[in-house]
């Protein structure tokens, strides 16, 4: 008997070692980019903090985070038994929620957490309801932010160690868009809490008549969906998360932690998924936009005494928005019969900084007018345009003049800087050539001034000019034009543009080689030399160095009043030291477009050339990594969009890397 015992004992154990040990868990955390303020939809460092707590758990858990966004790599998602997704939007997810979808069928495990339970409605009755069991809603959902007494479902493993309700602060959404039982007999909420008006400290932009229905209800805070294995993975939907400083909460914290370990078919420990409580550094580390001074604070009791919000008044602001609307459908109504103004009471002849005579008088009938709008276009190129209105008056039938002066001004507009009252654009005085004038408005093209008529005025005269302060620089002329027009307002002068400049061949011919070594003045054991002179490149205004030190420069050959002397366009060139001796020795051109003129930044990334043009930021990948632009190969795309001042120092300058991976760049006071 003992023989056989002992036998069926080491059979035991001998098939208890041939049987596969539990496979770790492997959960992946998707972190959307940047949205809120400091401490507001931090997803990175929420999902960091989450990730490391998993790590740390002694659970066979492996857990990793990408931020910001969906990974280009999808390879990443191979072995992922559960993903967690925080961000906002739904998690923006386009065409990917049909590679989730078929992860998630395939057995994937899914949660969304807070702004990313808020798809799109399409998307949400399509994709969220089958894969989580909810979401929010646009109408029908709300987001207050309120104080939230959470209970977790009894008897479910995410209520492990967690034998009574919490108090937590948050924008906890409620009345989520559930599927009914028909569509879903396996979902079921997880934790949940009771809002009363009592409880909310803010109503926000979503409130409405379902929010103050759920007052008194209990609603589902974390909710899941929970099909068989082989019916796909589970699913989790969870609203809160808005503020940083809830993951600092204990039982906050367990609640999501023992959620993610059951999402992803892990035995959830007894007392739920241990985790050391967070200090102040780990609540402030990897935060979007830190503050050094101003770091986030760990939640303190006074959060849970705020006093409540007064209840909005549902009908008063829905009679608000409905007479908003009706004013403006009248106004659009108005606006569409309103006779369409096309003839200015007065148009100037078109003046140019080359112009011997960069003034003219004018008087123009404004008998029965309220209004006049004094106008000046830049004739599409707003460099130097500086114009004055010299002594603007109005003259009354019997004779009398009165001055226009600060009060008859009702708007104005300017391209660069605001109005000037008897001083140029710059607030210096007006000048024309070389002749000052006591009074006037000094203006910037394109611009425009509305002003008040005095009661029986018939007629408005001024001085139309150009301020030599645009029109010359080094007493030579400058790229300068504008047009003047008095009209009523709604006028808009017909968009047109000055000739540019025929485009002079001998350019190259006049153009120096290189600045002059000796204008350089070093400290003692240094020197400057020569690297690199025309033609290799000419004019440069911006450079910047590869990974194999070849230099790419941005060249301004078309620069302000020079614009056309290179009809081809200004271009980006590649130079290069092929043989080391500390001298260029090769170059070409990478791309050359007219649209180029005086580009003011050259940024390379690997084979991504960007190119700061006004009023474009403009991306060429190099996909044949050939070094020259090809449109039929390569891609030109316009990364952003509308930086004013074309041709111009004030404007978008060059882009520059950061180590987090992020774009920077700066733009001057051209808007």
């Amino acid at each position: 008997m003992k023989s056989i015992l002992s036998f069926l004992s080491l059979f035991s154990c001998l098939l208890l070692a041939s049987l596969p040990a539990q496979a770790a868990k492997t959960i992946l955390f998707i972190a959307g980019p940047p949205s809120h303020a400091n401490g507001e939809h931090e997803f990175r460092a929420g999902c960091t903090l989450l990730a490391n707590a998993l790590n740390a758990s002694g659970l066979d858990i492996e857990a990793k985070v990408h931020a910001y966004g969906w990974p280009k790599d999808e390879s990443i998602f191979d072995g992922v038994d559960a993903c967690i997704i925080y961000a906002d939007a739904g998690g923006r997810l386009g065409k990917k929620v049909e590679f989730l979808d078929q992860k998630i069928k395939a057995g994937m495990g899914i949660m969304f957490m807070h702004y990313g339970v808020h798809p799109s409605k399409d998307i949400g009755e399509k994709y969220f309801k089958p894969w989580i069991g909810g979401f929010m809603e646009t109408g029908w959902s709300v987001n207050p932010h309120w104080i939230a007494d959470v209970k977790a479902w009894e008897n479910h493993p995410v209520a492990h160690g967690l034998d009574k309700p919490f108090s937590a602060y948050d924008e906890f959404y409620w009345n989520m868009r559930f599927p009914t039982e028909d569509e879903c007999d396996r979902c079921h909420p997880l934790a949940t809490a009771v809002p009363t008006p009592e409880k909310v400290v803010r109503y926000i932009n979503l409130w409405n008549e379902h929010g103050e229905k759920g007052f008194g209800t209990e609603q589902a805070l974390m909710w899941c969906r929970d099909p068989a294995p082989e019916h796909g993975g589970r699913g989790i939907g969870f609203v809160g998360g808005h503020y940083h400083r809830n993951w600092a909460i204990d039982e906050f914290r367990k609640l999501v932690l023992n959620a993610i370990v059951w999402l992803a078919r892990a035995e959830v420990p007894p007392n739920g998924v241990p985790s050391r409580s967070v200090t102040l550094e780990m609540l402030n580390e990897n935060l979007d936009r830190p503050e050094k001074d101003n770091p986030i604070q760990l939640p303190t009791p006074d959060l849970l005494l705020q006093k409540p919000m007064p209840l909005p008044d549902l009908k008063a602001r829905a009679a608000a928005k409905q007479k908003a609307q009706k004013k403006k459908a009248l106004a659009k109504k108005g606006k569409a019969q309103a006779p369409q103004i096309t003839t200015p009471l007065y148009q100037s002849p078109i003046m140019r900084a080359s112009d011997k005579q960069r003034s003219h008088e004018l008087r123009v009938a404004i008998k029965g007018h309220k209004q006049i709008e004094l106008l000046i276009d830049p004739l599409g190129d707003k460099n130097y345009d500086w114009a004055n209105w010299i002594s603007p008056t109005f003259v009354t039938a019997d004779g009398k003049k009165i001055a226009v002066d600060k009060k008859h001004v009702v708007a104005s507009q300017q391209a660069w800087k605001s109005l000037a009252y008897d001083l140029n654009i710059e607030g210096k005085a007006l000048t024309v050539a070389g002749k000052k004038y006591p009074k006037g408005l000094g203006c910037h093209a394109q611009s425009s001034i509305t002003l008040n008529v005095p009661d029986g005025a018939s007629h408005f005269t001024a001085t139309m000019a150009l301020d030599d302060g645009g029109a010359l620089r080094d007493n030579k002329p400058t790229s300068a034009s504008v047009q003047f027009f008095v009209a009523q307002p709604g006028f808009k002068p017909v968009p047109k543009t000055v000739p540019t400049p025929q485009a002079n061949s001998d350019w190259q011919s006049k153009a120096p080689r290189h600045v002059d070594l000796e204008y350089f003045k070093v400290p003692e054991g240094l020197e400057v030399t020569l690297w690199a002179n025309s033609p290799h490149l000419y004019n440069p205004t911006n450079i910047d160095i590869d990974h194999k030190g070849r230099i790419w420069v941005a060249e301004g050959v078309n620069y302000r009043r020079h614009n056309g002397r290179r009809a081809a366009g200004d271009r980006i060139a590649v130079l290069e030291d092929t043989d080391g001796d500390g001298t260029c020795d090769r170059s070409h051109t990478f791309v050359q477009e007219k649209g180029l003129i005086a580009p003011l930044g050259v940024a390379v990334f690997d084979n991504v050339v960007v190119v700061s043009q006004p009023p474009d930021i403009i991306v060429y990948t190099d996909v044949n990594r050939d070094l020259k632009f090809d449109p039929a190969v390569d891609k030109r795309e316009v990364l952003l969009s509308g930086f004013n001042a074309i041709n111009h120092d004030h404007s978008l300058h060059s882009v520059t890397s950061g180590p987090d991976g992020k774009w920077y760049f700066n733009n001057g006071n051209c808007g």
